[in-house]
């Protein structure tokens, strides 16, 4: 093997041109590798950092269901559907996970989606605004630093009023023309099978904007979640069933004149008493039972969030809550930070691919190159493989030669890229990578990207040192022994 590593090595010298081209590749491949890798490591680190501290939590907790909500709504886009399902059985439920160990603070939300009314008799126009409905003690209790307020204040306990994000008051100056400022009253609209269009009046008290803007939050404002209850017809009647007996469903077999049914109550044969006459309550069993089945719910919400003392705690937590929701047979689930981002998890995680993909075509570039460029070189070497071969040199033996000296520019060229690779990550620690715009400062989890070593570049970098030094290196040997004694003879 020493015989054969200093034939390797002394070949290597003779055709400079050709290991420094095969080097070259492997040296930016390892070093493409180690920088990459830390740098997405950093990144993924960063974003579950921010969401965790600042949108998530370690932990949602929501209604089973086909359209499963996130922090910023359910993924059908109405106002119908956009606070997604309600939990079930939300006392029972808030009170199990608020005593689970490790659980460091429990913070309910609703988000919904309204749209904020300037229209008058002569023009209609309005901004669609995406809400929060929160408990304000609860939501500062779990992102003490998430918002960062410019003008105003943010919500007291039991206030009815709005803290508006800055993105909103500057769409609506821009494309309106209406300038929002603390204190005034706004009118907000919305729609819902549940409760039909209603119209609420809420003061501004507060404007603000996150101290790490996300897009998925662009413009998301804070609101009492009674008000919110109140918009997005969460009413109590909705989620009663309401027993009908045979007297009610007679009235199904009743023959309906249409024209009678939408006449005009005006008519003649139509008397103000007559209409007069008509009482909602009449409806129900009793006087009370209309407001009953019109007041608000005060226990609906979307989900709940928990932030946990230990982020390593989080799978154990997430699979404890799950197994009880299943003992109990109730619809709900546990999902982590990732799933309750609504989708920027899988913003990075496409990065990752793309990377790997990136690393792979040049893994494939470089593997051809370094096999063509060999192939060439045993071509060269015809007369000098034949003459091993005459002298008594096995297969075995030509072998490992040509296999030594590709793993030879591998191993030392790789080592090149790594070092430089290490280089370039202290320097970038040192000086920073600015984030251009919004989406990178939550994948870089700052406004400045500073990598940190990663371990699992420094493996992969390994991994495709020997790799690509083995795989270039099987169609060339194959090539030199075909190589026959003779062919040494008629070699010049």
């Amino acid at each position: 093997m020493t015989v054969l590593l200093r034939i390797a090595w002394r070949n290597l010298r003779e055709h400079k041109s050709k290991t420094i081209i095969v080097g070259v590749l492997v040296a930016l491949g390892v070093l493409l590798l180690v920088v990459g890798n830390s740098l997405l490591a950093t990144a993924a680190a960063g974003t579950r950092v921010v969401f965790i501290e600042n949108f998530t939590g370690h932990v949602m907790v929501r209604a089973k269901s086909d359209t499963p909500v996130s922090i910023a709504g359910a993924t059908g886009f109405s106002m119908e559907d956009f606070s997604g399902p309600r939990l079930p059985h939300y006392p029972e439920l808030y009170d199990y996970v608020s005593r689970l160990d490790g659980v460091r603070a429990v913070n309910p939300q609703v988000p919904f989606f309204a749209r904020m009314d300037y229209s008058t008799p002569e023009q209609n126009k309005g901004a669609f605004v995406p809400v929060f409905g929160i408990e304000p003690e609860s939501y500062l209790r779990m992102f003490p630093d998430a918002v960062t307020i410019l003008d105003g204040r943010f919500l007291e306990p039991n206030e009815q009023g709005l803290v508006l994000h800055r993105v909103i008051r500057d769409q609506v100056r821009d494309q309106l023309e209406i300038t929002i400022n603390v204190g005034d009253r706004v009118k907000l609209q919305s729609m819902s099978q549940a409760g039909g269009m209603r119209i609420r009046e809420v003061p501004v008290i507060g404007l603000y904007e996150f101290a790490i803007e996300a897009p998925a939050m662009d413009g998301m404002a804070f609101m009492d979640v009674h008000t919110v209850r109140d918009l997005a017809g969460m009413v109590v009647g909705t989620t009663d069933v309401v027993p009908i007996d045979e007297a009610d469903t007679a009235l199904l077999d009743t023959a309906f004149d249409f024209d009678d049914l939408f006449a005009d109550p005006f008519e003649e044969e139509t008397t103000v008493a007559e209409t007069a006459a008509f009482d909602p309550d009449a409806l129900f069993d009793d006087g009370e039972a209309f407001d009953l089945y019109s007041r608000i719910d005060s226990g609906a919400w979307s989900y709940i969030l928990l932030m946990l003392d230990d982020t390593g705690a989080t799978d154990a937590t997430i699979q404890t809550i799950n197994e009880r929701m299943a003992e109990l047979g109730w619809a709900v689930e546990a999902v982590g930070w990732d799933d309750a981002s609504g989708g920027m998890a899988t913003f990075v995680q496409a990065f990752q691919i793309l990377f790997l993909a990136i690393v792979g075509i040049v893994t494939v570039v470089s593997i051809i190159i370094i096999m063509n460029t060999l192939v060439i070189s045993v071509v060269e070497r015809t007369a000098e493989i034949g003459t091993m071969r005459a002298l008594g040199a096995r297969k075995s033996a030509v072998r490992r030669m040509f296999v030594l000296e590709t793993m030879c520019i591998a191993v030392a060229f790789g080592a090149v890229g790594m070092i430089v690779g290490l280089l370039l990550l202290g320097v970038l620690r040192v000086v920073g990578l600015p984030a251009p715009n919004a989406f990178f400062e939550i994948l870089f989890g700052g406004s400045v990207l500073r990598p940190v070593f990663s371990p699992v570049g420094i493996y992969h970098a390994i991994l495709m040192m020997l790799g690509v030094g083995f795989l270039s290196s099987l169609y060339p040997v194959s090539v030199a022994l075909r190589i026959r004694p003779v062919q040494a003879m008629q070699a010049e």
